[in-house]
Order: structure tokens, then sequence, then C-alpha cells
């Protein structure tokens, strides 16, 4: 997926954007040759789309999950990795021990394995922002939000990505 993804931002023109796509592209390269004992792991009902923009604390303590729109069963390394990778809302990696804890407990495989793959998220969020640069996207973006221009919402959205990319960069 993230090779598609990086593929299809091979194409962009844009000066601007060029350079990080380079890199991005060049620390994919180099995230790839390390994955070999990464294989697939345990996999779950993951809302895709995470953020508390789109769950409810119940008085109970328990969280809801209502936007299953990009929904479907994932190796929970994605989850994990998303619930603090996406940048939407973000969540503080301070917490990521604790949250680790609640979602697999004490296996130290998978919490190694959940770690490892944390970078290839990263880069794939970083490919996401980008997706104002793309003609398709960028139609879609127009339509969900008219008030804002495309050259607006890709010029915001590379500073998202390098941000991401720069953080990227601190975890490898």
């Amino acid at each position: 997926m993230v090779e598609h993804r990086l593929a299809r931002l091979s194409a962009v023109t844009a000066p601007n954007a060029r350079a990080l796509i380079r890199d991005l592209t060049a620390v994919w390269a180099r995230l790839t040759q390390h994955l070999d004992g990464a294989s697939q792991g345990r996999r779950v009902v993951s809302p895709s789309d995470f953020g508390f923009h789109n769950a409810l604390l119940r008085p109970d303590g328990r969280w809801v999950f209502f936007d299953f729109e990009y929904g479907g069963w994932d190796d929970i390394a994605k989850l994990v990795n998303d619930v603090f990778l996406q940048p939407a809302v973000p969540v503080p990696f301070d917490l990521f021990e604790p949250f680790l804890d609640r979602v697999i407990g004490n296996d130290p495989t998978e919490r190694r394995r959940i770690s490892l793959l944390r970078p290839v998220f990263a880069v794939k969020w970083c490919c996401i922002m980008l997706n104002p640069f793309l003609p398709d996207t960028a139609a879609r973006g127009a339509f969900a939000d008219p008030g804002t221009d495309a050259a607006t919402r890709r010029t915001t959205q590379l500073e998202k990505a390098r941000a991401a990319f720069q953080r990227l960069t601190e975890m490898i």
C-alpha cells in the first residue's frame, strides 16, 4: 500500500513537494530492507480513521467508535500506530506504552513488532498528507472544503507532511 502511494506521488510535479517525496521514497527504501521479521500479526476490527473526533467516551469510561467508513480487519500494528500517527487529533507519544498495555498486554514479541512497524505507518501518513498534490484527491478536497483554495490546502498539507517527516526521521 505504501509503495502504491509513493508511486502515485512520484508523478507530482510541484517543486515544493518534490524534495519531500524524494526523501520519503529514500526512507522507504531503507525501511523495507529491515522488515522481513515483521510479518502480519494479530488482526482486529479497526476503525482505521481513528481519532477522538470519531469516538465517544461512555459514562463507564469505555470508548465507543462510531465511524467505520474506512474500517475493517487490520493488523493490530496498524491500529496502534494509526492512533499515534494520524494528524487530525494527535495522541501524545508518552501514552504509547500505556496504550499498548491496554491493547495487547505484556507480549514482548508483539510490542517489538508494533514498534518496528511505526516508521512504515509514519511514511503512509506522510503520503496521505500529500494527497492534495494528486489531481483526483485534490478534486475531493475542493468538494469537501469549498471555502479553501487548492493552493492553500496544498501548502497546509505540505507543512503537516514536513513536520510528520521530521518526526519520522527522529524515530528511525
